[in-house]
């Protein structure tokens, strides 16, 4: 990794604005984060039916929204009623899902850094991942053992930075998500089947769990 004389930029990259501490891809998640030390952040954008651009990491409402379907299939109008936060915990229901330009603003009033890009990409090495989009489930990926990105600070200006380890394993699996990828794409077909199939599992355990409940609360 080349040596970077008195590094001006943040090392560390809070996941989706405060990682498991806050619902993820919201302005209280940026808050937190930004609350425990973290100037630097990964979020996820999509674009609403009128093409707003907004923060979610699914394609679809339901894991972390109140919503339920496609994001793209809905306008920015119904989009900003939803609630971004209940599924976290009831401390932060009624959380919204914030718009880009929104996070921008933000982001730009508190020095707050974003917008990763790579450039290039050497070598290969095999690291354990997981993600909080499919909870429980690692394995083995390959990916580039040493990368160089670039980004842009707070004023616009550009700058670059060699990665390797650790670093350049996590830039890599964040950039993904831009991409709408997750690290079990890289799977074999078998893996992922068996993924499937376990969080299917896992889903109507939920459920049944909450149905049972909701009975005992009736009684």
């Amino acid at each position: 990794m080349t040596a970077l004389p008195a590094w001006p930029y943040p090392r560390l990259c809070a996941h989706r604005g405060a990682g498991k501490l806050a619902p993820e891809n919201t302005l209280t998640a940026m808050r937190v984060g930004l609350a425990h030390g973290y100037s630097m952040f990964e979020f996820d954008v999509k674009l609403a039916a009128d093409n707003v651009a907004f923060l979610l990491h699914d394609a679809t409402l339901d894991r972390t929204t109140s919503g339920r379907g496609r994001a793209d299939a809905m306008p920015w109008r119904e989009l900003s009623r939803l609630d971004a936060g209940g599924w976290h915990s009831a401390k932060y229901a009624g959380e919204m899902l914030p718009t880009f330009a929104a996070i921008a603003r933000w982001a730009r009033a508190h020095g707050v850094f974003c917008n990763p890009e790579i450039l290039t990409r050497e070598g290969v090495g095999i690291t354990e991942e997981g993600c909080l989009s499919v909870p429980g489930i690692f394995d083995e990926v390959k990916r580039a053992a040493t990368i160089r990105a670039r980004a842009q600070d707070v004023k616009g200006k550009f700058f670059e930075v060699d990665l390797d380890g650790l670093a350049a394993v996590c830039l890599q699996h964040e950039m993904d998500h831009l991409e709408g990828k997750l690290f079990v794409d890289y799977l074999s077909d078998l893996k992922r089947e068996r993924i499937r199939k376990k969080l299917d599992k896992d889903r109507k355990e939920r459920a049944s769990r909450a149905r049972e409940t909701s009975a005992a609360r009736a009684y």
